[in-house]
């Protein structure tokens, strides 16, 4: 993304460019975790190409009318994510070729072209979201960040973390293990409520 695709972004989000950074970051966070919730090996990745494209179209003038704009940035990241389904390897298309609405279809959370498999990781994703939605903010604040990198990267953040959150690496662990048993056993049993689960 260049200087004025960032900076028009910016301005959508917040007159105030601190405030207005800290709805990027906090979007950009969602987003990643939106994709890993959905077995996306690109979750990074993925996220920046969805905020790459709504910062286009709001640099082209596109009229984004919403008061939620993350509602906005997750029905283009819903657009990504089923590129990668189709080909995770894949150049994703522009945007251009597809509208994309200022919320998430409810199409979009049923249609799996046939395959019962979809719809059940489908199931299985959206009660992730609740549950994680469920934790304190400072969980899951935590346990997104823990879980937020791969390979070298994951290891200096979480060393980070411990050392922003005054503990040791080892209790870090133990906490971000606690926490993801918690959503386990949510999950479970958002699952038995679920029908046909």
């Amino acid at each position: 993304m260049d200087k004025d695709d960032l900076d028009s972004l910016l301005n959508f989000l917040d007159p105030n460019r601190d405030l207005a950074a800290l709805a990027f970051e906090s979007i950009r966070i969602r987003l990643i975790t939106f994709f890993e919730c959905r077995h996306c090996h690109r979750p990074e990745d993925c996220a920046d190409i969805a905020i790459y494209r709504v910062a286009q179209q709001i640099r082209k003038g596109t009229k984004i009318l919403t008061n939620k704009p993350l509602n906005y940035f997750l029905g283009v990241a819903y657009k990504v994510l089923h590129e990668y389904w189709r080909d995770p390897s894949t150049n994703f298309v522009s945007l251009d070729d597809s509208s994309v609405k200022d919320r998430i279809p409810e199409n979009d959370l049923k249609a799996n072209d046939g395959d019962p498999s979809s719809s059940t990781q489908e199931q299985e994703m959206g009660c992730l979201e609740l549950c994680l939605e469920s934790l304190s903010p400072s969980n899951r604040a935590l346990i997104i960040r823990y879980y937020e990198y791969e390979g070298k990267a994951k290891k200096k953040s979480r060393e980070k973390l411990a050392e922003q959150l005054g503990i040791p690496l080892n209790a870090l662990r133990i906490r971000a293990l606690r926490i993801r048993k918690r959503m386990e056993e949510c999950v479970k049993e958002c699952l038995e409520r679920l029908p046909n689960a």
